[in-house]
């Protein structure tokens, strides 16, 4: 129920370092993806570690301009070579935009389980309406969502889907990229358990069936994430919590879930978008300038990438528009999370 995320882990040195470490204290799952460029990295880190590879629940994701179905055969392929591995235990489509389309998209995932290049089929960022196209596509749900969750961010709707239809939800951001640290309700659980508010924020998680891929380098935060399987919390602990998303206004808790459209207008993803408040969501970086350099050097064919302070709460905010082959020129699949500067001391 805990493994180890590494977005924005892209120094190979500390990147190989890091999985290595994490897999030498006990963890036993590490997620990737082909935007986070660490693939190899990541594949030296398990390579370097005290444990056999088949101990390893390894996952990516393919991104959004590979989701062509010879391009989702191809770029697995290159993944697995920069992963040093035969399979992997999970793949993802990163997101349901660009080039996914579910009828012709899925069935590639579905051909390379047949080769036995991955285990299990999986999706990012989905909303209830995008997996049940997913399973009419498949034929069989998919293994699991990907999202962001944590205390600040219940997706309860998304919740309440999974447990209904048996899909593993797996949560990134789960410390809420640091906030939930400073979130009195948070901090005053962990002071009457002596642990460190990240633990209870991943124990909460797990209380609610939630596999959490938090992130992190450094072998103090590593190990003490890892801590949090030995936190149990009593049912005021999780119903303190639970209030957390219940008993505030979205101003108050700084979220404002996006809308999910029709596939022929502009689409937003729900990802904790900002409401004035203190906590901003950045599925993609935390930075414009970053986004900029690394995505349009890896991915050529991303059509435009715009940068500008658009969100009329005043934060400063990037969007990625993004052409999908699947619907008509007109169409653009647009994802609008909110930026901001982050501690690199504590991220998840």
């Amino acid at each position: 129920m805990l493994g180890l995320g590494t977005w924005e882990n892209d120094d190979p040195a500390q990147c190989t370092e890091s999985v290595r470490n994490a897999l030498n204290a006990g963890y036993r799952h590490v997620d990737t993806a082909q935007i986070y460029g660490n693939e190899a990295a990541v594949g030296d880190g398990i390579a370097a570690a005290d444990v056999d590879r088949d101990d390893v629940f390894l996952a990516s994701k393919v991104w959004i301009d590979q989701l062509a179905p010879e391009d989702v055969i191809e770029s697995t392929r290159e993944s697995l070579d920069k992963l040093g591995t035969e399979s992997v235990d999970l793949m993802y489509v990163h997101w349901p935009a660009g080039a996914y389309d579910p009828a012709e998209t899925l069935p590639a995932f579905a051909e390379l389980r047949d080769e036995g290049l991955i285990d299990r089929i999986g999706v990012s960022n989905f909303e209830p309406e995008h997996l049940d196209a997913a399973t009419d596509a498949l034929g069989e749900t998919p293994f699991a969502n990907q999202v962001e969750m944590h205390p600040l961010l219940q997706q309860e709707e998304l919740r309440e889907y999974a447990a209904n239809n048996g899909i593993e939800l797996v949560a990134y951001s789960p410390l809420a990229r640091s906030h939930v640290l400073d979130d009195p309700v948070v901090t005053d659980i962990a002071e009457k358990h002596a642990v460190s508010a990240a633990q209870v924020s991943l124990a909460w998680l797990r209380e609610k069936g939630v596999t959490a891929i938090p992130k992190a380098t450094g072998e103090d935060h590593i190990r003490d994430n890892l801590a949090s399987l030995a936190l149990d919390l009593d049912d005021e602990d999780v119903a303190a919590i639970d209030s957390l998303g219940r008993d505030r206004s979205p101003a108050e808790s700084g979220l404002r879930p996006g809308l999910v459209a029709e596939p022929s207008t502009t689409r937003e993803f729900r990802t904790g978008f900002a409401a004035g408040a203190p906590y901003q969501s950045s599925p993609i970086s935390r930075c414009c300038s970053p986004v900029h350099s690394s995505i349009s050097k890896r991915y050529p064919r991303t059509p435009r990438i715009g940068c500008a302070a658009e969100n009329t709460f005043g934060c400063h905010a990037f969007s990625i528009a993004l052409r999908s082959s699947s619907h008509s020129p007109s169409s653009t699949a647009v994802i609008r999370p909110a930026t901001e500067t982050l501690s690199q001391s504590y991220t998840d």
